[in-house]
């Protein structure tokens, strides 16, 4: 959640709010094969098996790949990190997010998903309550920094503890 169009990204905020337009930015679910992040934190916050892989390609800038992340791994603390950055740099309205309160299936150890059936098979778990916690956190941050502020929570699923965290959904 950065952006190399800061002045522009000012500039529409500045404009937005003139004509009493919230002005909400996307967030996603995934990361980014050119993220600064990514050799640091792909392998712990992936889900695994790796999920994803949309291919982009926004010439002139590099072609990309991004990869569905695990909320119960450290990028829950990057996101609300990041958005806070995001709010009190650009005096932004709230976020949309998409698909982030879907809790996908994942059997990464390095940050504690899965588990072990006696006869040794790899499970996968989804990690509901930790979707809600990045959920919370995020309501918490628009909040605290915008009381009329959005979270705009595009889902495709009804992950009740999580939406209770939204201030808007659409499925």
């Amino acid at each position: 959640p950065k952006t190399t169009h800061g002045e522009e990204l000012k500039k529409l905020v500045e404009a937005c709010h003139a004509r009493d337009i919230q002005l909400l930015l996307y967030l996603g679910y995934e990361m980014s094969t050119i993220a600064p992040e990514w050799d640091a934190y792909h392998e712990q916050c992936l889900v695994h098996p790796r999920r994803g892989g949309y291919k982009r390609k926004y010439q002139p800038e590099p072609d990309q790949t991004a990869y569905v992340v695990c909320y119960r791994s450290v990028w829950q603390n990057f996101i609300a990190y990041h958005l806070e950055k995001l709010l009190e740099e650009y005096d932004i309205d709230g976020v949309y997010l998409d698909t982030t309160a879907y809790p996908s299936l994942c059997v990464n150890r390095l940050h504690g998903c899965g588990y072990h059936r006696p006869d040794g098979t790899l499970m996968g778990t989804h990690h509901i309550f930790a979707t809600r916690q990045t959920l919370k956190r995020i309501y918490a941050v628009v909040k605290t920094r915008k009381p009329d502020g959005l979270i705009d929570l595009h889902g495709h699923v009804l992950n009740m503890p999580a939406l209770s965290w939204a201030t808007s959904s659409w499925q």
